[in-house]
Protein backbone atom coordinates (compact mmCIF):
# COMPACT_ATOMS: atom_id res chain seq x y z
CA UNK A 1 0.00 0.00 0.00
CA UNK A 2 1.16 3.53 -0.76
CA UNK A 3 1.67 5.23 2.62
CA UNK A 4 0.20 8.51 1.46
CA UNK A 5 -2.99 7.06 0.05
CA UNK A 6 -4.28 4.89 2.90
CA UNK A 7 -6.88 5.81 5.48
CA UNK A 8 -8.30 3.96 8.45
CA UNK A 9 -11.88 5.02 9.11
CA UNK A 10 -13.08 4.26 12.65
CA UNK A 11 -16.85 4.59 12.82
CA UNK A 12 -18.77 5.34 16.01
CA UNK A 13 -16.53 3.65 18.59
CA UNK A 14 -18.32 5.64 21.25
CA UNK A 15 -19.34 5.06 24.86
CA UNK A 16 -22.99 5.17 23.75
CA UNK A 17 -22.72 1.57 22.60
CA UNK A 18 -22.10 0.45 26.19
CA UNK A 19 -25.73 1.38 26.98
CA UNK A 20 -27.91 -1.61 27.89
CA UNK A 21 -30.52 -0.54 25.33
CA UNK A 22 -28.42 -2.13 22.55
CA UNK A 23 -28.64 -5.59 24.10
CA UNK A 24 -25.92 -8.22 24.29
CA UNK A 25 -23.11 -7.81 21.79
CA UNK A 26 -21.78 -10.59 19.61
CA UNK A 27 -18.31 -9.03 19.34
CA UNK A 28 -17.00 -8.08 22.80
CA UNK A 29 -13.41 -7.96 21.45
CA UNK A 30 -14.19 -5.42 18.71
CA UNK A 31 -12.62 -2.44 20.43
CA UNK A 32 -9.44 -4.37 21.26
CA UNK A 33 -9.15 -5.52 17.65
CA UNK A 34 -9.69 -1.95 16.43
CA UNK A 35 -6.99 -0.78 18.86
CA UNK A 36 -4.55 -3.26 17.30
CA UNK A 37 -5.35 -2.07 13.78
CA UNK A 38 -5.04 1.56 14.91
CA UNK A 39 -1.64 0.88 16.50
CA UNK A 40 -0.38 -0.67 13.24
CA UNK A 41 -1.82 2.24 11.23
CA UNK A 42 -0.16 4.85 13.43
CA UNK A 43 3.18 3.01 13.32
CA UNK A 44 3.05 3.30 9.53
CA UNK A 45 2.11 6.99 9.60
CA UNK A 46 -1.08 6.47 7.63
CA UNK A 47 -4.19 8.68 7.84
CA UNK A 48 -6.69 8.00 10.62
CA UNK A 49 -10.24 9.34 10.38
CA UNK A 50 -12.78 9.07 13.19
CA UNK A 51 -16.49 9.22 12.53
CA UNK A 52 -18.48 10.32 15.57
CA UNK A 53 -22.26 10.05 15.67
CA UNK A 54 -24.07 13.02 17.16
CA UNK A 55 -27.67 13.79 18.00
CA UNK A 56 -29.48 17.05 18.67
CA UNK A 57 -31.85 15.24 21.06
CA UNK A 58 -30.74 15.86 24.68
CA UNK A 59 -32.09 12.46 25.75
CA UNK A 60 -30.01 10.59 23.14
CA UNK A 61 -26.94 8.64 24.22
CA UNK A 62 -25.21 10.41 21.29
CA UNK A 63 -26.00 13.94 22.45
CA UNK A 64 -22.68 15.86 22.72
CA UNK A 65 -23.18 16.74 26.40
CA UNK A 66 -23.91 13.11 27.33
CA UNK A 67 -21.16 10.65 28.24
CA UNK A 68 -22.08 8.33 25.37
CA UNK A 69 -20.96 10.87 22.77
CA UNK A 70 -17.29 10.39 23.73
CA UNK A 71 -14.99 8.22 21.64
CA UNK A 72 -13.86 5.27 23.73
CA UNK A 73 -10.47 5.68 25.42
CA UNK A 74 -9.12 2.46 23.89
CA UNK A 75 -9.03 4.13 20.45
CA UNK A 76 -9.00 7.80 21.44
CA UNK A 77 -7.78 10.22 18.73
CA UNK A 78 -4.34 11.77 19.11
CA UNK A 79 -2.53 14.65 17.45
CA UNK A 80 -4.02 15.80 14.18
CA UNK A 81 -6.19 12.75 13.52
CA UNK A 82 -9.41 13.83 11.84
CA UNK A 83 -12.81 13.67 13.58
CA UNK A 84 -15.91 14.02 11.43
CA UNK A 85 -19.34 14.13 13.05
CA UNK A 86 -22.47 12.75 11.43
CA UNK A 87 -26.19 12.79 12.24
CA UNK A 88 -27.30 9.74 10.23
CA UNK A 89 -26.02 6.17 9.82
CA UNK A 90 -23.93 6.93 6.73
CA UNK A 91 -20.57 8.63 7.24
CA UNK A 92 -20.91 10.21 3.79
CA UNK A 93 -24.33 11.88 4.09
CA UNK A 94 -24.10 15.45 5.38
CA UNK A 95 -20.35 15.27 6.05
CA UNK A 96 -17.14 16.25 4.27
CA UNK A 97 -15.73 12.69 4.35
CA UNK A 98 -15.81 12.18 0.58
CA UNK A 99 -14.21 15.59 -0.04
CA UNK A 100 -11.51 14.88 2.56
CA UNK A 101 -10.64 11.55 0.93
CA UNK A 102 -10.46 13.11 -2.54
CA UNK A 103 -8.51 16.20 -1.46
CA UNK A 104 -5.94 14.02 0.31
CA UNK A 105 -5.59 11.55 -2.55
CA UNK A 106 -6.82 8.65 -0.44
CA UNK A 107 -7.35 5.63 -2.67
CA UNK A 108 -7.49 2.81 -0.12
CA UNK A 109 -9.62 2.75 3.03
CA UNK A 110 -10.01 0.25 5.81
CA UNK A 111 -13.32 0.71 7.60
CA UNK A 112 -14.02 -0.56 11.09
CA UNK A 113 -16.20 0.45 13.99
CA UNK A 114 -19.55 -0.03 15.69
CA UNK A 115 -21.98 -1.36 14.58
CA UNK A 116 -21.63 -3.36 11.37
CA UNK A 117 -25.32 -3.68 10.38
CA UNK A 118 -25.86 0.04 10.85
CA UNK A 119 -23.18 2.70 10.62
CA UNK A 120 -20.22 0.65 9.37
CA UNK A 121 -22.07 -0.92 6.45
CA UNK A 122 -23.61 2.37 5.30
Amino acid sequence: MDEKKNALIIVDVQKAFDDKKWGERNNPEAEENIRKILKFWRENGWTVIYIQHTSENPSSVFYPKNEGFAIKEIVKPIGEEVIITKKVNSSFIGTNLEDFLKLNGITTVVITGLTTPHCVST
